[in-house]
């Protein structure tokens, strides 16, 4: 597919109805922009779209468009320029004893749907995700039309972590990690994390991990920011947290005064 034609893609398929913010507790909506699931077929698409701050869930591709905010900021850190610090590192040493297993098949198992059910329980109550069936924790996170893998970890014989991780051209995306709740001072996350970047570094020159959304102000999104250089999608443009973070705030402070007003219609482009 040419690149001309990739830059010509508008968000315009498909809008989802307006729901309620699954991450603030007031009145503002979620909504997403949606390119019609056949495009994920095409890695070059997917490419471009992540360096425009696009995610996958499943087989679409999607952008927030929420009326009331500009809150959820797509996120990435330069595998090459990373280095961990020495919390870090310290971590790494202390599961040393941990097995990383790259699995190239990425299917469900009732052991990975045990552990997502005891992760989403121990840290998103409330969240519509720990609610889901088997069919829908295998729809919404191990369905793909794209190159994805999943990375285990490992005590002995336990399954403690899992991440599943999209491969691009020009770097790794973490779609989802979730990991048992039985072993806080191993700091899952962050170790899975620091292993996804070791991931993207091995690939080559000049790749990143893709971290999602970030939210300004928003604590359980803030270890985000510690894995440095963070760099934020913002201004429609890759640049460092810490050059467009007061310009983030501003935007901040006025989503906390247009979460009360009447919903407007938005179109999203790249």
């Amino acid at each position: 597919m040419a690149d001309e034609h990739i830059k010509r893609i508008i968000f315009k398929e498909y809008t989802t109805p307006p729901n309620p913010c699954s991450y603030y507790e007031d009145s503002r909506d979620m909504m997403m922009a949606i390119e019609h699931p056949v495009s994920c077929t095409s890695s070059e698409l997917y490419n471009h779209l992540a360096l425009h701050g696009c995610r996958r869930q499943g087989t679409i591709i999607y952008k927030t468009c929420c009326p009331q905010c500009r809150d959820c900021i797509s996120s990435r850190v330069p595998a090459d320029e990373f280095r961990p610090n020495r919390t870090m590192r310290k971590l790494l040493k202390r599961n040393s004893d941990l097995t990383l297993i790259p699995i190239r098949d990425p299917k469900p198992t009732s052991e990975y749907y045990d552990l997502y059910q005891r992760y989403e329980a121990s840290r998103h109550v409330g969240s519509m995700m720990t609610e889901y069936s088997y069919g829908e924790f295998r729809e919404a996170l191990f369905e793909t039309n794209v190159n994805t893998i999943l990375l285990e970890t490992r005590l002995g014989r336990e399954l403690v972590s899992l991440a599943i991780v999209d491969l691009f051209t020009h770097g790794v995306s973490a779609v989802y990690t979730f990991f048992s709740p039985d072993y806080p001072a191993r700091s899952l996350g962050t170790f899975s994390i620091l292993k996804q970047i070791g991931l993207a570094r091995a690939r080559g020159a000049h790749q990143y991990l893709y971290l999602g959304y970030w939210l300004y102000e928003l604590p359980q999104m803030d270890y985000k920011r510690l894995f440095k250089p963070f760099q934020v999608f913002w201004d429609s443009r890759w640049q460092l947290l810490e050059d467009c973070e007061d310009e983030i705030r501003e935007s901040r402070d006025r989503s906390r005064e247009l979460a009360a007003c009447p919903r407007t219609t938005l179109s999203v482009s790249i």
